[in-house]
């Protein structure tokens, strides 16, 4: 009985540092996905109607991506948070989840939540951050399946 309890324990506690793990490379992920698409999207701005010509046309679109990506990360980083992923994957863990549709859906949402929220009444949301926010929860909630999910 002893030996079966330890057992029960030590496997509660080494799924926990999985989810705890597998959790952590998830957002990573959209992080990531989220930094590319962001960056993409202000560099677009940035570059604006600039006509490149020559080698210089090359080095303004690579300063472009680059400040443009420093510049998503630092409007987005404040309002990322990950509480509402974090929520669905502990309801998951303890009814026992393992549909990769509910982890995809659950990410997208977390995600795609923080836009509608930062939005303010006067201006509405925007549909482009709308589409990049959740496009990174989905990508971030399929992967949390794919590693961990999948074994709830």
């Amino acid at each position: 009985m002893m030996i079966e309890q330890k057992r029960t324990i030590a496997g509660l506690l080494g799924r926990t540092i999985w989810v705890i793990i597998a959790f952590g490379l998830a957002v990573a992920l959209a992080l990531i996905i989220l930094l590319v698409l962001g960056s993409y999207s202000m560099g677009e701005e940035l570059r604006g109607d600039y006509q490149p010509g020559d080698n210089m046309g090359y080095i303004v679109n690579l300063l472009s991506l680059l400040f443009g990506g420093a510049s998503f990360l630092m409007v987005v980083t404040p309002v990322l948070t990950i509480l509402p992923a974090l929520l669905g994957v502990i309801v998951a863990e303890v009814i026992q989840v393992r549909n990769a549709l509910y982890y995809l859906v659950t990410g997208g949402l977390s995600v795609a939540a923080l836009p509608l929220l930062a939005s303010t009444g006067d201006t509405g949301f925007n549909l482009q951050a709308l589409t990049m926010f959740a496009t990174a929860g989905f990508a971030g909630g399929l992967f949390y399946w794919l590693i961990a999910g999948r074994n709830a």
